[in-house]
């Protein structure tokens, strides 16, 4: 089962490493727009990350305060996507760092396998303890 997981770990290194590695496909659109609450709030972003404007529907000014953030975190989050040519849940893994991915994988490999070792350490011992107390 150890090797297994290591393995399974070692592709996924490999896999982030290819990530990394490769160039990117197509240009994002120079503007990107996103809107919530259906329509009530709209936003725009430009290619550079900065917040080009924000709508807001005079209804959404009587919502509660941290409803109405949320609101607004979604449209923005939704004009982040749409700059990066993608739709959201594929913006927000494309957003993730591989290097920064990679680096943890491998403290998780790691502190597993250590784990992993300590655990077996533990049983050998345990069986070494059965095996010198049964009469052979």
């Amino acid at each position: 089962m150890s090797d297994a997981f290591e393995q399974l770990l070692s592709d996924l290194r490999r896999q982030l490493e290819r990530m990394r590695a490769r160039p990117q496909q197509d240009q994002p659109p120079a503007v990107g727009v996103g809107q919530a609450l259906d329509g009530k709030v709209k936003t725009a972003m430009a290619a550079d990350g900065r917040l080009l404007g924000m709508v807001l529907d005079p209804a959404v000014l009587r919502m509660d305060e941290r409803d109405l953030a949320r609101v607004i975190v979604a449209a923005v989050n939704q004009a982040w996507a749409a700059r990066q040519g993608l739709d959201e849940p594929t913006a927000a893994v494309a957003g993730m760092d591989p290097a920064v991915l990679q680096r943890q994988l491998s403290q998780l490999q790691d502190k597993g396998l250590d784990a992993m070792r300590r655990f077996t350490d533990g049983m050998q011992a345990v069986l070494d303890k059965v095996d010198a107390r049964v009469p052979q």
